[in-house]
């Protein structure tokens, strides 16, 4: 792969990390919703949040697959074209149910980008600048996602309906990644019927990656409901929450390329043990 790029290209690929940041827009609305549909208990409104990260674990499962057909810019563009639809779409809905319905599709794009905006990166960039690459893919998406916290935070306290315009933000990395984004060619399907997709390695960190996952996902759905619930703070608070708790993979995300050529294999370790550390902290403050 050509690793000369101009920087507008750059941009492009880079600007796929800010659509798995969308949903930091709804970080603060949670409680409100609560509030205006009373008649559902408490794990229905949860779903709202919990649906799009379940349909992070079916879409990839599917995506090899679809990557045998359609190109990674392809699939980018029809998940951006699924989660502006139904992202914008809530702003009219008048029930929870199809609230859920349009997040479970809004999931479906949500989940297909997801690793798309990792594999985009070490599909077009080779060696020392395929880390860097990575790195500042980390730091672009934690700014946005930063941003896309505060946003949310106000667009909510000037009523909860109003975030959901947010994602009309998603129409600008439309336009770049169309016009902008490099092309690569489907995927070829695997020659070997018994070729492994897993190999041993993957079934042992299976179980480690879904335990930490439901960890940091229960932490997002719970802060808000906390934070609103006891009093500490209104929606713009807990927005400001979710932006400081973004905005220092930023700066991890500078300094992703020297970290990994210094620990190596050891900096997925290190940054577990970073997260269990926040997440237990977190737990009993």
């Amino acid at each position: 792969m050509n690793n000369k790029k101009s920087l507008v290209n750059i941009m492009a690929i880079i600007s796929v990390s800010s659509l798995i940041y969308f949903m930091q827009l709804n970080a603060s609305t949670l409680p409100y919703i609560a509030k205006s549909f009373p008649q559902y208990d408490m794990t229905a409104i949860k779903m709202f949040s919990t649906l799009p990260y379940f349909m992070l674990i079916i879409c990839p499962l599917i995506e090899w697959k679809l990557l045998q057909h359609f190109t990674m810019k392809e699939i980018v563009l029809f998940s951006c074209v699924v989660m502006v639809i139904t992202g914008t779409a809530l702003y009219g809905c008048s029930g929870l149910p199809e609230m859920l319905i349009l997040r479970i599709i809004y999931g479906t794009g949500y989940g297909l980008v997801f690793p798309l905006a990792s594999a985009l990166v070490q599909h077009m960039f080779e060696g020392k600048q395929r880390d860097k690459m990575m790195g500042i893919r980390t730091a672009f998406g934690a700014l946005c996602g930063s941003g896309m916290a505060l946003v949310g935070g106000w667009l909510t306290s000037i009523h909860w309906r109003r975030t959901f315009l947010g994602y009309l933000l998603i129409i600008p990395v439309f336009i770049l990644v169309y016009f902008f984004c490099p092309s690569n060619e489907p995927m070829p399907a695997r020659k070997k019927k018994n070729e492994r997709i897993f190999t041993r390695k993957t079934w042992l960190l299976l179980p480690f990656a879904f335990i930490l996952n439901i960890c940091i996902i229960s932490f997002s759905v719970e802060l808000s409901l906390v934070l609103v619930g006891e009093g500490l703070g209104d929606a713009q608070e807990v927005s400001r929450v979710f932006a400081v708790n973004t905005i220092f993979a930023f700066g991890a995300g500078i300094i992703f390329g020297f970290v990994k050529q210094k620990l190596g294999k050891c900096v997925l370790l290190a940054a577990t043990g970073l997260i269990g550390t926040g997440l237990l902290l977190g737990a009993v403050s």
